[in-house]
Formats: structure tokens, sequence, C-alpha cells
């Protein structure tokens, strides 16, 4: 063909970047190395959920269904940030960001005791309970940073667990 488009890739002219998955042992050193600390249930919904940054700081309680048959996380707001300032969103940028995400024994458990010590409205929230600031959440990164070498693998837009016995990681390019 002697179309000029023909090299350009059909997904907007750049090429996806390869994003090397965390293997099964690296998850588990990453999660006990983090256990018990502020970032554990960002990191856990990013893992077993695949929940964006956005999202996993947008969730709130009532979107988490953890009584029914398949516990699942209902996606129905983002979060970004104006002058430092957290504002969530409940319009989403498109249809298909608003979903149903079924989720795995392990973070029904983990989200579970969450919400029993929670005092907030939010997943992941501040000491006051209240949405994280753009400051707030470059605090817990690095909190991450600092404990795992994992961490700059770790992109809820990139990576998710499969949800099977044995988890195995799966790519997803979003």
């Amino acid at each position: 063909s002697n179309s000029p488009f023909v090299r350009i890739p059909s997904r907007g002219g750049q090429k996806p970047k390869v994003v090397e998955s965390l293997t099964d042992d690296q998850v588990d050193r990453l999660l006990c190395a983090i256990k018990g600390l502020p970032p554990y249930v960002f990191v856990m919904l990013g893992l077993y959920a695949g929940l964006r940054r956005e999202e996993i700081l947008a969730l709130q309680w009532d979107c988490v269904h953890l009584g029914s048959k398949t516990p699942y996380i209902s996606v129905r707001r983002a979060w970004h940030t104006e002058n430092n300032r957290p504002v969530i969103l409940s319009e989403l940028k498109t249809n298909a960001s608003k979903r149903d995400i079924p989720i795995p024994k392990q973070l029904v458990i983990c989200l579970a005791e969450a919400k029993r010590i929670s005092k907030s409205e939010y997943v992941v929230a501040s000491s006051e309970g209240k949405p994280l600031s753009e400051s707030q959440f470059r605090r817990l990164w690095q909190y991450i940073n600092t404990r795992s070498i994992f961490a700059r693998k770790i992109s809820a837009t990139e990576i998710t667990l499969c949800l099977c016995s044995t988890p195995a990681l799966i790519l997803i390019n979003a």
C-alpha cells in the first residue's frame, strides 16, 4: 500500500510501553513488607482489583460490596487534585470507566478488616478521614518506595492479578 499511515500503529501513533509484571514471589515480599502499614490497602486494591490510582483514592465504602454472593467493587468516582486539594468526581471520563469488579478472597479479607477499623467514608483516607491530597498521596507512594524495590512495577493501570487459585500476574494495557 502507498498510504503514509501504514506504519502508524492504530493506538495513537505510539507503541505501548512494555511493563514487567511482578512475580508471585515479588507480590508476597511486597505485601509482607507493607502489611499493617498505611499503603497496604492501596496496594491490595491495585494488585487484586486492578484499580487505577484515581479510582482507589476516590473509592468509598458504599461501592465496596463484601456481603454479596460474589463480592465486588463498583467504580463510580475518580480522584484528582486542584492546588493540592482533593476533588472527587462522580462523572467518569468514559462509560466504560463505570464498572463492577469482582474481587478475590484475599482482597475481601483485607477490605473487611480495613472497614472494621475505618472511621471514614473513604477506603483510603487521610488521618482526618478525608480523601488524600496530592502531597499526601506522594508521601504514601514514597512510603512504598522506601520499603520495596518493586514499587515502580505497581501501576494499577498496567497490572492486576488473575482471579484464580494460584495468583498469576497478567498485563493489562489501559
